[in-house]
């Protein structure tokens, strides 16, 4: 262990030669960097990756957790993936000064194993150092695995290109108005906060948002994740919607055209 002044508080503390010490940060001082506000350019020294944690643990199986992760080094990666995991065990930022990574491994945790890739370049980041993507558990049965994902049999393998469907929200003017095109920087993307992962819809299909019932504007959907639906900048419209969307959440509706005034057949999500 080492001796350290934190430049936050000036206290002195011992911890391993981690990410505290190169940065003079105490653990009661340590936050995440806050990498840029939403849709601004990402620090030019951050890069982003996706970050894969595995330990195996006697007689259990292999438990696995993903993370996005915003760093200057894959180094700096990993060791923010394994300080988040000690941070959701035990809510204190104690145990992040025995915390030591050498040759991809965490000395916490049954020595857990490391794999990190760099993402291709962002034009902007969601502001958060870290963002925990998913976790599995091979000690689990097949209907739970299913669910915790990814590296897992999809329960939705088997849809067929045309059982996808198009997504219905409502919002207002206010909510969207920064996601109309002519308010989004070229190359910008867009996103829709939602809970769960969305599993009935995906890449080219299309999501519709719904005010004072009518449907006023339309984006084609890029990707989805869990807590997200990317998509590009919206467009204007005047569509008669289908059905009234959820006042919270979303409704999946068979696709609706650009233009239409059709009513086709809606599912709840």
């Amino acid at each position: 262990m080492n001796t350290q002044t934190c430049h936050h508080c000036d206290d002195s503390f011992e911890t391993r030669e981690n990410w505290l010490f190169d940065h003079e940060t105490c653990p009661d001082c340590f936050e995440f960097p806050d990498v840029a506000p939403d849709n601004q350019p990402m620090p030019d020294e951050f890069n982003v990756y996706l970050v894969g944690r595995i330990q195996t643990i006697p007689k259990s199986g292999a438990e696995e957790s993903y993370f996005r992760v915003a760093a200057r080094s894959e180094h700096e990666a990993m060791w923010f993936a394994e300080a988040y995991l000690e941070l959701e065990y035990d809510g204190s930022g104690g145990r992040l000064a025995d915390l030591l990574i050498e040759d991809g491994r965490a000395n916490t945790n049954m020595n857990p194993d490391f794999s990190v890739t760099k993402l291709p370049s962002a034009a902007w980041h969601d502001g958060y150092a870290v963002k925990k993507l998913s976790f599995r558990s091979t000690s689990g049965d097949g209907s739970t695995q299913r669910d915790l994902g990814p590296n897992t049999t999809d329960q939705f393998s088997n849809m067929r290109a045309d059982e996808y469907q198009d997504v219905l929200v409502h919002t207002t003017d206010e909510q969207i108005a920064h996601k109309r095109r002519e308010n989004v920087p070229d190359g910008y993307r867009c996103y829709w906060t939602v809970n769960g992962t969305p599993r009935r819809t995906r890449y080219g299909q299309r999501i519709w948002f719904e005010t004072d019932g009518r449907i006023v504007a339309g984006g084609t959907i890029d990707g989805v994740e869990t807590g997200r639906i990317w998509f590009s900048p919206l467009e204007r419209v005047d569509i008669e919607p289908p059905t009234d969307p959820p006042t919270r959440g979303f409704t999946y509706i068979d696709p609706l055209e650009k233009g239409s005034t059709d009513s086709p057949e809606v599912q709840n999500g």
